[in-house]
């Protein structure tokens, strides 16, 4: 179950539709740019893509989250929870939010979570950013996004016990 909430739809950048939801998509996205500068797929400003790399997407130390973001995703979380007996979101930012989405899911208690690691071709994604960038976002920056993208997930997965959650696709 996605929840009972409007998701994104079908776009030139995908004619299949995103099906994100659109509450877990904003909060991502206000998220990201908080913590790493950039709300869209990947950044435009090359000092905060530079950093990016440079950290590998680490989360900013000593930044506090915002309280009343963490209440209004612990209130869409609990909606979500609510709408089916299995349910969950999906996002490309939330592997780069991983840490505010762990504090809002420790406010859970009796719910398990189960990451799951959505697996697409590096290439693919890297040749789809450079079209959605309208070509200012050259294949081997992209692919470098890419790898970060990777490396958190790969973090995220360890940090739960492995990558035993994993869906391959493309």
């Amino acid at each position: 179950e996605l929840g009972p909430f409007d998701l994104i739809e079908a776009a030139p950048s995908n004619p299949y539709g995103h099906f994100e939801s659109i509450p877990f998509h904003s909060l991502n996205r206000r998220v990201q740019e908080w913590a790493l500068g950039f709300a869209d797929d990947v950044p435009d400003d090359d000092a905060v893509l530079a950093r990016l790399l440079e950290t590998q997407g680490a989360w900013p130390a000593g930044k506090a989250i915002p309280e009343e973001w963490l209440d209004e995703a612990e209130r869409v979380t609990r909606v979500l929870i609510d709408s089916g007996r299995i349910s969950g979101f999906k996002d490309p930012r939330t592997v780069l939010c991983w840490p505010f989405w762990k504090q809002v899911f420790a406010r859970i208690e009796g719910v398990e979570i189960v990451p799951a690691s959505l697996l697409r071709s590096p290439h693919e994604i890297a040749m789809s950013l450079c079209t959605r960038s309208k070509g200012n976002m050259p294949y081997w920056k992209a692919l470098d996004v890419v790898g970060v993208h990777l490396a958190r997930m790969k973090d995220v997965a360890e940090e739960q016990g492995g990558a035993s959650h994993v869906v391959r696709f493309g």
